[in-house]
């Protein structure tokens, strides 16, 4: 079982993370063992005191499901009555019950704290060389996606994409966030949603796994040829089926900003067909903080709704 101690200031973060007291004695341990009817269990990682009594048992979750089923099953161990119980997760897309005790934290969170916290140490300290290597390991394993990002900052994206469309001599304030990033993390989080649907049944059924994501950006609603007015402005994804069905020619998820109104922006999702005739799924309005694990749902929920 192999025993752990990073830097204490590394360690006294990750407790202020999870809200939990800090103890200088306390140690991480992988695979911590406990018994179940007399059968052994291990969980990912124990956080044990000074006599090795775990303190606090984490469960950690990259691309695996968190389930109700195991969670149940570690609350059986004695040891672990008194023991507090967290788990760290990628993206999870149900609610737990407060009597499981199992509160649950992300990584993209937690990446975005020590993130935060690197910039108070000298680039000689140790805690620093640590905090740097452990964010680097968790870009290798994706864990650094956003699973937020705030409708003010989409009003500001909006802002600048109208800008740039409609003004001769275009301004746009990049604000603390840049509106480059932020279409960044959204692109991110569309890149999730393909991944996820790949390992849908029934969309993999009808698009099989060699779709891919493709962003891109270009109108929406169609131009006016009468009046020559210019159409919405569209980022997003189109997956393209191995073959039409149902008159669907590809189905797609984006945001849409209004060419009349600069704070405008709507979310879509849905089937499209050749003379890309919509089938709209949920649509949000301008204001809503976009949030991964919702937004996901949704997307991926129209998107079977209209391939089945």
């Amino acid at each position: 079982m192999p025993v752990y101690r990073p830097p204490l200031k590394f360690r006294r973060l990750f407790c202020r993370f999870i809200d939990h007291p800090f103890e200088k004695n306390l140690r991480a341990v992988t695979q911590k063992h406990f018994a179940v009817s007399g059968k052994d269990i291990y969980i990912d990682v124990g956080i044990v005191d000074a006599k090795g009594e775990a303190v606090i048992v984490i469960e950690n979750k990259v691309n695996s499901p968190l389930t109700l089923g195991q969670l149940r099953k570690y609350n059986q161990a004695k040891r672990l009555v008194n023991t507090r119980k967290i788990a760290i997760v990628k993206s999870y897309f149900e609610s737990l019950s407060d009597e499981l005790q199992w509160p649950v934290y992300h990584w993209a969170d937690l990446y975005g704290f020590y993130s935060d916290a690197i910039g108070r140490f000298t680039k000689q300290h140790v805690d620093r060389f640590i905090i740097q290597n452990f964010l680097d390991y968790l870009k290798v394993l994706q864990m650094q996606l956003v699973r937020k990002i705030a409708g003010r900052d989409l009003k500001e994206l909006a802002k600048a994409i109208y800008a740039i469309r409609n003004s001769s001599y275009p301004e746009a304030f990049l604000g603390n966030k840049s509106v480059f990033q932020v279409a960044n993390d959204y692109m991110n989080m569309l890149g999730q949603i393909v991944n996820m649907a790949r390992k849908d049944e029934i969309i993999f059924k009808r698009w099989g796994k060699s779709f891919k994501f493709n962003p891109w950006i270009g109108w929406w609603s169609k131009d006016n040829d009468d009046t020559g007015e210019k159409g919405n402005v569209w980022i997003g994804i189109m997956l393209y089926p191995q073959k039409k069905f149902k008159n669907i020619s590809y189905i797609a998820a984006g945001l849409e900003f209004d060419n009349h109104d600069r704070e405008y922006y709507k979310i879509t999702m849905g089937a499209y067909s050749d003379n890309y005739e919509s089938l709209f799924g949920p649509v949000e309005y301008k204001g809503a903080d976009l949030e991964f694990e919702k937004y996901a749902t949704q997307v991926i929920k129209v998107w079977k709704k209209w391939v089945q």
